[in-house]
């Protein structure tokens, strides 16, 4: 619905886990404490919550989606519910993760992977439509 982040439009840094006070890298945001220092237990940021009551759409881990990675799609994309392109080399990873910086911690962020690829800061959320 156009939310910059799930909850709304600005930034609570007690609604998801991403890098504060306790995250190991250099850019870690020291004015929040989200309580972990990697990852956290699904759902514990009830405040996270978007409307529709989908927990965990930013930060935690990055989470891959069906969508393969056109670096221009958009341009050319439908302006609802864009699927991607029909094939491609890379998938996309949407959301943030555990050790992301603050503007990148949004569920409309995205980047791009090999798809076989594994890492400690990426996940996936089984979702299906109605």
């Amino acid at each position: 619905d156009g939310r910059t982040y799930p909850w709304g439009n600005t930034f609570n840094g007690n609604a998801l886990n991403f890098c504060d006070s306790n995250c190991p890298l250099d850019w870690a945001d020291g004015s929040y404490d989200d309580g972990y220092t990697f990852t956290a237990p699904v759902g514990s940021y009830p405040d996270g919550a978007s409307p529709y009551g989908v927990y965990d759409m930013a930060g935690n881990v990055w989470e891959w989606v069906a969508d393969w990675y056109g670096e221009n799609y958009y341009s050319s994309s439908p302006s609802e519910n864009p699927q991607g392109p029909s094939s491609g080399t890379y998938r996309v990873l949407r959301g943030g993760s555990w050790g992301i910086i603050v503007y990148r911690v949004r569920s409309a962020y995205r980047i791009r992977d090999y798809p076989g690829i594994a890492f400690y800061y990426g996940g996936f959320r089984c979702a299906s439509s109605p």
